[in-house]
């Protein structure tokens, strides 16, 4: 698929999220893509009943919107704590399709692209004016299209009985 256009209809960041139960399990679909780093401790992760992945310390894991992601935290054993941080992004190919309807994600952002992510993220978050912002994320939404795996292009007959509905 030839992409002509991306547009960013939401984004929101978080730097600063902390805590102390090591263990710590959560279970959710949400309904943007996100992208979600362990600055301190790790994450397992698992999507939609796949064999669960560990983030390691400094690993960034990708879920596409609507996905069911089963999340346990992990404590530093050093720190007694666990730091993240995370993006929540909608973006939209062509004005037709969300970005993770065209690619396919890895569950792990592979690690040279990780070490990007939080320099990234730290620039975004610091930013308050809403061109800056987006000017900021495309850098993110390169990083994703660099890790993704283009799917099958979209029907054009289905995009047309789709449209007319």
């Amino acid at each position: 698929m030839d992409i002509r256009s991306l547009d960013i209809r939401y984004m929101a960041t978080y730097t600063s999220f902390e805590i102390v139960e090591d263990g710590l399990r959560h279970r959710k679909s949400l309904p943007y893509l996100s992208m979600v780093q362990a600055l301190e401790g790790s994450y397992d992760i698992a999507l939609n009943g796949a064999p669960a992945c560990s983030t390691g310390t400094g690993g960034v894991f990708i879920a596409p919107s609507e996905v069911m992601q089963e999340i346990v935290h992990h404590c530093s054993p050093a720190t007694g704590k666990m730091r993240a941080q995370w993006l929540f992004l909608d973006v939209w190919v062509n004005g037709e399709y969300r970005l993770e309807s065209l690619f396919d994600f890895p569950t792990l952002l592979p690690p040279e692209q990780a070490l990007q992510f939080d320099p990234l993220l730290h620039k975004l978050d610091g930013l308050t004016d809403l061109c800056d912002r987006l000017a900021a994320a495309f850098p993110i939404v390169k990083l994703l299209l660099a890790a993704g795996t283009p799917k099958m292009a979209p029907d054009s007959q289905m995009l047309q009985i789709k449209n007319y509905i």
